[in-house]
């Protein structure tokens, strides 16, 4: 019997449009990329390793876990179902307002 994961039924994000997203909340101090992975670090006085954001994309694409990861962190989850919504055609369940 072959195993499904719940990857397989969640759709991904363009990076371009996610990496918009987390510019736009302008709560971020800088960013870096290494390879096919882009660290973000949050404005704030904690420790730098509460402030680390990771992104990694695979073929320009980011598995939503990690996309709704940083939605949530970054204040910007409901622009994200949104987006989900309008250009994935996806919506699971009800969304609160």
């Amino acid at each position: 019997m072959a195993s499904s994961s719940l990857e397989d039924h969640l759709p991904t994000i363009d990076f371009n449009v996610l990496h918009n997203f987390i510019l736009s909340t302008e709560k971020i101090q800088s960013h870096y990329v290494a390879g096919t992975t882009t660290l973000y670090i949050k404005i704030g006085p904690q420790e730098l390793g509460k402030r680390k954001i990771y992104v990694r994309s695979i073929n320009d694409q980011v598995n939503f876990n990690r996309a709704t990861s940083a939605a949530i962190q970054l204040g910007f989850i409901g622009e994200l179902l949104n987006w989900y919504e309008n250009n994935r055609n996806w919506k699971d369940g009800g969304y609160f307002v």
